[in-house]
């Protein structure tokens, strides 16, 4: 096992250089069986947008852990702050002041892959940088210093506005929610004995110890750095750490529906929910696969994506547009996988090609045709007619 907490960034850096050229894609096969054995723990959404029907809708408007795809839900809430004149994407805050909710190892080296990025004497950023740093790089200090600067008060007129209606409001920290599991003062909890409520007053307690206490910050992180290197040099070890990260994850995570990501997804690129200026964000932001691969200016209008990775949870959101083309919409996400193919999948990306196959292999939702044709039962057909 060499990530614990693992984050999705990755995964779609590595998609980038299929995309272009819509190429030698991993199989869909084994997904498309996986998910027809296992339908009451995947969600799917795939349509054409514009079209009232969805193409193939699964467990589309329940809840399921979220991983990093709840980051979507922060940014929303960036752009409509920006199209109230709440916020200024220019506005640059300290870079300290990010790096303050940094957790090393929690996060499979996001943060850091962001921060190489930046000049070595860079001090500040602007806020588009850290929105940027939260969807391209799924860094986790980003969106809980963006939560700081947005405070929580908007999200229900957010959620109103787009529709959202099964997905969770934001609560704590990432950050804290990390510590809560497990921190050097308390050690690691058993998710059963705790409930939502009683976990958010502690997850506040830790992240403001993690802030403001200096010494028992370096505490911590040395607790975390000697744990990482004690589960490397243990498999087995690393292996039953997995399980109770699952465990916990399962329970605490936020949580939302497919058709609620893609709703977020749609209100960047079209409809009247952002103004100009906030969906013009939104799409800077989202479009990020364009930067990491050029080329894909030349075939797409527009290729949004966000997914994410937490032990048992993988989750993967697209809106994507050809030149030429319709808007197709895509959400898969996948809970309580085995650690052993949660792993797989995770270190090969063989769930990325069924996901491929849809979005850049010129097949759409149509990659679902023999899947319906063998559950028609398990389909949400109120979302079908």
């Amino acid at each position: 096992m060499r990530r614990l907490w693992s984050v999705f960034a990755i995964f779609l850096l590595a998609a980038a250089s299929f995309l272009a050229r819509a190429q030698a894609f991993p199989p869909a096969e084994p997904i498309l069986d996986y998910i027809a054995e296992n339908r009451d723990d995947v969600a799917v959404l795939c349509y054409t947008a514009g079209e009232s029907n969805p193409a193939f809708a699964l467990n589309a408007q329940e809840p399921f852990p979220l991983a990093s795809t709840y980051k979507l839900v922060v940014l929303a809430e960036m752009a409509r702050q920006i199209d109230a004149g709440m916020i200024d994407p220019d506005e640059e805050i300290p870079l300290e002041a990010v790096n303050a909710y940094w957790l090393p190892g929690t996060d499979g080296g996001a943060h850091q892959a962001w921060l190489d990025t930046l000049a070595p004497d860079q001090d500040a950023v602007t806020l588009a940088n850290v929105a940027y740093a939260m969807i391209a790089y799924s860094s986790n200090a980003a969106p809980d210093a963006l939560l700081s600067k947005l405070g929580r008060d908007g999200f229900p007129e957010l959620f109103d506005e787009l529709g959202l209606e099964n997905t969770d409001l934001p609560s704590g920290s990432y950050l804290g929610l990390y510590l809560a599991f497990d921190n050097h003062e308390t050690g690691q909890v058993d998710p059963e004995s705790l409930d939502r409520d009683s976990l958010l007053a502690t997850r506040q307690h830790l992240e403001n110890r993690y802030l403001a206490d200096a010494e028992w910050r370096e505490a911590e992180l040395a607790y975390q750095q000697r744990k990482l290197d004690s589960l490397l040099d243990d498999p087995e070890a690393a292996a039953a750490e997995l399980e109770k990260q699952a465990a916990y994850l399962a329970a605490f995570d936020n949580r939302g529906s497919a058709r609620d990501m893609l709703t977020i997804m749609e209100a960047a690129f079209h409809g009247d929910v952002f103004a100009g200026a906030g969906q013009q964000f939104m799409q800077s932001i989202l479009n990020w696969l364009m930067d990491v691969n050029p080329a894909n200016r030349q075939v797409y209008d527009y290729l949004a994506a966000k997914g994410g990775s937490l032990p048992a949870i993988l989750t993967g959101t697209w809106y994507v547009k050809p030149q030429g083309g319709e808007p197709l919409a895509l959400a898969v996400f996948y809970r309580d996988l085995s650690p052993e193919l949660w792993s797989e999948w995770v270190g090969t990306f063989a769930h990325q090609g069924l996901e491929l196959r849809a979005v850049a292999g010129g097949e759409g939702c149509a990659v679902f045709e023999e899947l319906a044709a063998v559950m028609p039962d398990s389909l949400d057909n109120e979302l079908l007619r």
